[in-house]
């Protein structure tokens, strides 16, 4: 079966962060590259998967790029346009 080309919008995407711990129990730092955006902020607990993925959900798809938003508080751009080989790539299995 061949895989879809174009994301759908509510996909969910796990994008790769490096993780640390936050202030409280069920907190999270994260900061990672994002294609060449750099990205950091807080999340909790279970926004961050495998402990190295940050939740992002597809909010809209252009003809080449979907737009993802980024999980927790983000510090920089909480919304990022990225290629439908990036959502390939890093999207969820479920």
């Amino acid at each position: 079966m061949a895989v879809a080309a174009r994301p759908r919008i509510g996909q969910l995407v796990f994008v790769p962060v490096n993780v640390k711990p936050g202030m409280f129990p069920s907190e999270r730092k994260f900061y990672g590259d994002v294609l060449g955006i750099i990205i950091s902020g807080f999340a909790q607990q279970d926004q961050i998967v495998e402990n190295s993925r940050l939740v992002a959900v597809v909010i809209a798809v252009s003809s080449t790029t979907a737009t993802i938003a980024l999980q927790g508080e983000v510090a920089q751009a909480k919304v990022l346009d990225v290629p439908f080989s990036f959502v390939r790539e890093h999207a969820s299995t479920t």
